[in-house]
């Protein structure tokens, strides 16, 4: 405010519509939002993503747009601004190029490290993916484990939960039930609106080892949510089963307590 000389409900008003406007173009931008967090985890958007989210789509969206309004205003104000300049004190006329100088090296300066993080967020993408194709397609799990580590990393850009769901499911391939449960309740306070983080977590406590009472004591709320909360979801009907079938076994020795269940698409990863 004070190097622009705007004035403070100026400055307020631009702030303000600035910030606001970020927000709506994220909800644009996604496909489940939580708009109401912390006070509800519930997503309210859902469907399909209004703005591309891939860097290069991305740049073309915002900029040509963006591109073809500098034109015109250059334009249509190139007169004008000679014509001030021409009018008003050089100190005056000086100190509007040193903010025009300013205002440029500050806007080059946010697009480079805009930049920079999109491409860095298009690493982390394949990362992930590279990671899920390894633990559920090629069963290289201490590699998928790795990229995972490497995944989260800033700017880490899955949704939330989604890391720590695949890495407990790639612990549970390798039989480390204990870590795998402690990644999949992660995954589940992260979002706990994720089907597979639900749906997983109850197959792991359905087929632990113990008898058939305790095991159904441990699955019964996450069997509730299941039925509650996901009724319409493509997969309950084959979770259901696969929870009933691990349920139905009276005793299960820890040395075959493993847990039947479906690989997530990679749409779900």
């Amino acid at each position: 405010m004070r190097i622009a000389g705007t004035s403070p409900r100026r400055t307020f008003v631009v702030t303000f519509v600035a910030l606001a406007l970020h927000d709506v173009l994220d909800v644009l931008q996604a496909t489940d939002r939580m708009l109401w967090w912390p006070l509800s985890h519930r997503a309210v958007w859902q469907g399909e993503s209004l703005i591309p989210t891939t860097p290069l789509k991305e740049a073309l969206f915002f900029g040509l747009p963006c591109m073809l309004f500098l034109i015109i205003r250059y334009r249509v104000t190139s007169i004008q601004i000679t014509t001030r300049y021409s009018r008003i004190p050089s100190s005056s006329s000086l100190r509007e190029r040193y903010l025009w100088w300013i205002n440029i090296v500050a806007t080059a300066s946010l697009l480079g490290a805009a930049t920079l993080t999109q491409h860095l967020r298009q690493v982390r993408e394949d990362q992930l993916e590279q990671a899920r194709q390894d633990s559920q397609e090629h069963q290289r799990y201490n590699n998928a484990l790795v990229l995972l580590d490497v995944a989260e990393r800033w700017p880490a850009t899955a949704k939330p939960g989604r890391i720590d769901y695949l890495r407990g499911w790639t612990y549970n391939q390798l039989g480390d039930r204990k870590q795998a449960e402690e990644c999949y309740l992660r995954s589940l306070r992260a979002d706990p609106n994720y089907f597979w983080a639900v749906a997983d977590l109850a197959l792991l406590y359905a087929s632990a080892p113990g008898g058939r009472e305790v095991r159904q004591q441990r699955v019964a709320p996450y069997l509730r949510r299941l039925e509650e909360d996901f009724a319409h979801h493509p997969q309950l009907p084959k979770t259901l089963t696969n929870i009933a079938r691990a349920l139905a076994a009276p005793e299960i020795a820890p040395s075959s307590a493993t847990t039947p269940h479906d690989v997530p698409s990679s749409e779900d990863k």
